[in-house]
């Protein structure tokens, strides 16, 4: 096999990204023992892999070590790293992000046949997507008009060869990271978009199975798919996300333990059905609602302010049917 697999870690005792990245790379070891892994970091996350931290350590071939702007939090050294990959490594590479879990054998990513590719964030096109305005918001600090028949590149699993190409792209995405970090945005999707569009949208699509993205329409590509990317920012008002892997009891297991649990062990076993018991499928025009500012600001930022809105709405309703009962007998007497 000649393609790496990367992973990029910024990270503390006080986040869980490392517990996330280890779960990631014992799936992927367990069915990829012959995996070529390389986990570059930024330095004050590589002194920290000591003690329990150090057992993520089993699980790679190389540890590479980048200088990283010391003003920088994890989230930006991490993005800082991610943008730059390319420039870091030799060799083809599959970037693979923390929040994931590999559910069977990759031995064909070597055939692959393109020098980047990635796959369709939310599996839909811009136009159809559950935040498109957002998108459009992020976008619009880069000064681009984005075409909304083309898909958002999620930036979650991207395959990239070693060429004079993908080091220019590589080079103008880090280059366009720092220009939209400086105006306080440190996404990193956006600044990809740009560059995408700025080269003539070199970026193709992989098989949807390569980034199985479950929150958000992934469900039809989940039998059989490679990689499961779970979005770990993707959680209810409670702290609940529908994958169970995303649980801060197992990754605070991990930490006393410094390696996965038989927990993590069952739930890789088994990578298709590790959902929480109470769980609901939604689609269509139900997917709104959850989309919805009044959702997304009021319900998960201020439940109890929401439930007594929603006892109100209760009230109302409870009042108005009983008001339409009695002009039905007003009527009929």
């Amino acid at each position: 096999m000649n393609t790496k697999f990367v992973y990029v870690l910024a990270s503390s005792d006080k986040d869980v990204y490392l517990e996330q990245t280890l779960i990631s790379l014992y799936s992927l070891k367990k069915y990829n023992e012959w995996a070529n892994v390389v986990l570059i970091v930024d330095k004050e996350t590589n002194r920290s892999l000591e003690g329990t931290r150090a057992g993520i350590k089993k699980y790679v071939n190389q540890i590479v070590t980048v200088d990283t702007p010391i003003s920088f939090d994890n989230q930006r050294k991490s993005r800082y790293i991610k943008t730059s990959v390319r420039n870091v490594i030799d060799g083809d590479f599959l970037f693979i992000d923390s929040d994931t879990v590999i559910a069977r054998d990759l031995s064909d990513v070597d055939e692959i046949p393109y020098d980047i590719a990635a796959v369709a964030d939310k599996h839909v096109l811009v136009k159809d997507h559950p935040t498109k305005d957002i998108i459009k918001k992020q976008i619009g600090l880069t000064g681009l008009e984005f075409d909304e028949n083309l898909p958002y590149i999620n930036s979650g699993v991207v395959f990239v060869r070693d060429n004079a190409f993908t080091r220019k792209f590589y080079a103008i995405w880090h280059k366009k990271w720092l220009e939209i970090e400086k105006k306080g945005q440190t996404l990193d999707q956006p600044p990809l978009a740009w560059t995408d569009n700025e080269l003539s949208h070199p970026v193709k699509f992989l098989d949807d199975s390569w980034n199985c993205q479950i929150m958000d329409n992934g469900l039809r590509f989940l039998l059989g798919a490679r990689i499961i990317h779970y979005f770990a920012s993707s959680k209810n008002s409670d702290g609940q996300a529908p994958y169970a892997v995303y649980d801060k009891r197992i990754y605070n297991a991990i930490k006393k333990n410094g390696d996965v649990t038989p927990d993590v062990e069952r739930m890789v076993e088994n990578p298709y059905s590790c959902f929480i018991p109470v769980c609901r499928i939604i689609a269509g025009d139900d997917m709104k609602i959850l989309d919805c500012e009044w959702y997304r600001i009021v319900y998960k930022q201020y439940p109890k302010f929401f439930k007594i809105t929603e006892r109100l709405s209760v009230f109302v309703m409870k009042v108005l049917r009983k008001l339409k009962v009695a002009k039905f007998f007003m009527k009929v007497g």
